[in-house]
């Protein structure tokens, strides 16, 4: 992008995150680096054990789910601004979308000339404001890392922390079942499969004429009521369940 700028004399727009989600190895990694992050699940390590007493299971239990939440928001707005550093120096900050990504999503085959990574949808330059789409991408996104963080910590719970990881990447590897399967059936399964909603770029967007993803409210809905009822599991077993405190220091 940062060529393209300098060829065709023209600043870059900061927003630039939607567009990057939408490319699967940038997503695929995205997912990875989230399961690292959450791979401390069940949060038994020493430290936490005085938490715990002082504060109660439950109470402690609601203190990890906020900070799952609050996680998940800080992850991917930092990804979002990191999505500007290659472009540095060429940045337009101003509040649309400027003329560089219009020309990039209305020129066949700059992608390839460039060795651009993703595509620069003119559906989503038209029906969303920059703003917008920013917002939505990182809520919708913010909503899909909380819903791992909590699937982790209470598989974790339950089953142990080596398949809360396993279900997680399991869950990242869903996306090429979806990128893979035949057209007419990508936006039946996207219903299932929330991993790829970070693409919300591509609302609007036809994929060898069929659309891919369902669309915001179902996201919103299923996102909100799963991570509702991860917490609620969570809190259930954390009454009865065994803590296993691991001392990181030895």
């Amino acid at each position: 992008m940062r060529h393209i700028s300098e060829t065709y004399q023209y600043p870059v727009s900061g927003y630039l995150f939607p567009f990057l989600m939408c490319s699967f190895t940038f997503l695929a990694f995205f997912w990875f680096g989230v399961i690292y992050v959450g791979a401390d699940a069940p949060y038994m390590q020493y430290v936490n054990m005085f938490q715990v007493i002082r504060t109660g299971r439950v109470e402690w239990t609601v203190g990890q789910i906020a900070g799952i939440i609050l996680r998940s928001f800080l992850m991917t707005s930092w990804t979002a601004a990191c999505a500007m550093f290659p472009v540095m120096g060429r940045l337009d900050l101003s509040p649309g979308w400027g003329k560089l990504l219009y020309t990039v999503a209305m020129t066949p085959g700059i992608e390839q000339q460039y060795g651009l990574e993703y595509d620069v949808f003119y559906d989503a330059l038209t029906r969303f404001s920059p703003a917008g789409l920013m917002g939505l991408c990182i809520l919708v996104t913010s909503l899909a890392v909380a819903l791992v963080g909590m699937m982790m910590f209470v598989i974790s719970l339950y089953a142990g922390r080596t398949a809360a990881v396993t279900c997680a990447t399991g869950y990242t590897l869903a996306l090429f079942i979806v990128l893979n399967v035949i057209p007419q059936s990508r936006q039946r399964l996207a219903f299932f499969i929330p991993a790829i909603w970070p693409e919300v770029a591509r609302i609007g967007t036809k994929s060898i004429g069929f659309y891919m993803l369902p669309d915001i409210p179902y996201m919103l809905i299923v996102l909100t009521a799963g991570i509702s009822g991860m917490s609620m599991l969570a809190l259930y077993k954390i009454r009865t369940v065994e803590f296993s405190w691991e001392n990181e220091d030895l």
